[in-house]
């Protein structure tokens, strides 16, 4: 059996391809990172977003806790931000990485470390209260308006 293809044809194929194809490869590495919105997050919505060279996937993890080294995969695809809400007080760390073409994966980034610590409930309360006292002045003065108005209508 002949495969058509000597081995030293093989080689330079192989070689031609690493000269050429790999430098892609690890220049789209070397550039790839995630960036936040923010680094403190005070309302629990957070924006990542990354640049990937097209034909590229990105996986997304997420640590899945404070104390563990284990990370979960929340997100596998060719879009280049997400946003994540709903967070709960706590110091959350996402990191990613580049898939190309055929399947291999790259190498993962640093850490993004990220901290939700929401507005305190006395800012919130207050800024309620200071709502309702505008609100409640403006309810005032439209009804003592419509009043003096009333009376002024009675006496022509």
């Amino acid at each position: 059996m002949h495969s058509g293809i000597n081995k030293s044809t093989k080689i330079v194929i192989s070689f031609f391809y690493a000269i050429v194809f790999l430098p892609m490869v690890i220049f789209a590495e070397d550039k790839f990172s995630i960036t936040s919105s923010t680094q403190i997050s005070q309302d629990g919505t957070l924006s990542l977003s990354w640049e990937i060279p097209s034909n590229y996937q990105i996986e997304l993890q997420k640590k899945s806790s404070r104390t563990s080294e284990k990370y979960i995969t929340i997100y596998r695809g060719h879009d280049t931000s997400t946003v994540l809400t709903g967070l709960s007080n706590g110091q959350y760390s996402y990191r990613a990485r580049l898939i190309n073409s055929n399947g291999s994966f790259g190498q993962w980034t640093e850490n993004l470390n990220i901290q939700v610590q929401h507005h305190p409930l006395t800012r919130a309360f207050s800024f309620f209260f200071i709502g309702l006292i505008v609100f409640l002045g403006i309810i005032s003065v439209i009804y003592l308006g419509n009043k003096a108005h009333d009376k002024e209508a009675d006496f022509e």
